[in-house]
């Protein structure tokens, strides 16, 4: 019984399955059974000189049992720009995915095509990945687990044979913390979770010496409420987010962050606030977003639902 009440506590992120697998619907909060939605990224704010096309103005997302089973991206002049195509079993993991991304000229940029294989435990055995584009590689990884069904090690090889990524992951007693190793033995990155599966700290190591830092605080009802962040690194050391950032997160009746406030150990503070518009279920279909009193993005949502 021990072992079992063990397993129960066990963060997600640590259990052999494919964080892409997850239902979407569930996953982003969403109510309802919902066919489709469709994302309209209005221009704000209005001094703009003229539209970044680049900027994903529109995205239109199918949905088929609670899973995204295509996504299309256009650009400000209603170019598609982005196209993905999912593939799920009978038990609702994803076990293929094709996607093709355009360039303003609408030549094909970059494509990609991934495969899922699970085990007979339900854990992800195996990713491939095969080349779809001459000038690259294919991959394929492999994942291998412990006999409670924790991730211990990842291995990814490229379609010429050569080792091109290996990482181990090792836990402490409590198996709330992660230590992820590189091929040169050293540590990568430790991750730590509390007693339900929550992510408190990740620090990231690079070439032996810190990186990056992240700590969260949560609520009763897991949400974030503070966190912390420091990077050492460039390009965020030199400006003014990088250091130590500090936020406070604030939420409504829904679970939908409304604001945000930051400070930095240099003086700089940011204040980030959330308006939403609901629907008759509950789902928001209109956000704006102000960052210290500017609008700086108007995202509207248009959800159909099954009938």
């Amino acid at each position: 019984m021990r072992l079992v009440l063990l397993f129960l506590v066990i963060p997600v992120a640590l259990l052999g399955q494919d964080p892409l697998v997850k239902n979407y619907l569930t996953e982003n909060n969403l109510k309802g059974n919902i066919k489709t939605i469709e994302y309209l990224n209005c221009e704000v704010p209005p001094d703009y000189e003229s539209i970044d096309i680049d900027r994903n103005y529109h995205e239109f997302i199918a949905i088929s049992n609670g899973n995204i089973v295509s996504r299309s991206v256009y650009d400000g002049l209603n170019n598609l720009r982005a196209n993905w195509e999912y593939e799920y079993d009978e038990a609702g993991r994803k076990i293929g995915m094709a996607g093709v991304q355009f360039s303003r000229k609408g030549d094909i940029s970059t494509c990609s095509i991934d495969y899922y294989e699970y085990g007979p435990s339900g854990y992800l055995n195996k990713q491939i990945s095969p080349s779809c584009q001459e000038q690259y590689l294919g991959n394929f990884s492999e994942y291998h687990y412990n006999d409670i069904g924790i991730m211990i090690l990842k291995v990814s090889i490229n379609s010429a044979g050569e080792s091109k990524l290996e990482r181990n992951y090792i836990y402490d007693k409590t198996l709330n913390t992660i230590f992820q190793f590189g091929k040169d033995s050293r540590i990568k990155s430790i991750h730590k979770y509390n007693a339900l599966g929550e992510k408190v700290e990740s620090v990231i190591y690079s070439k032996g010496q810190l990186d990056w830092r992240w700590t969260c605080k949560y609520s009763k009802e897991g949400e974030p409420i503070k966190r912390t962040s420091f990077s050492a690194n460039a390009p965020h050391a030199n400006n003014k987010y990088g250091g130590i950032w500090k936020w406070e997160i604030f939420y409504d009746s829904q679970k939908k962050p409304i604001e945000a406030i930051g400070a930095n150990n240099s003086g700089d503070v940011e204040m980030i606030r959330f308006v939403y518009e609901y629907d008759h279920i509950g789902n928001w279909v209109s956000r704006m977003k102000f960052v210290n009193g500017e609008c700086m993005e108007n995202l509207m949502r248009i959800i159909e639902y099954e009938k």
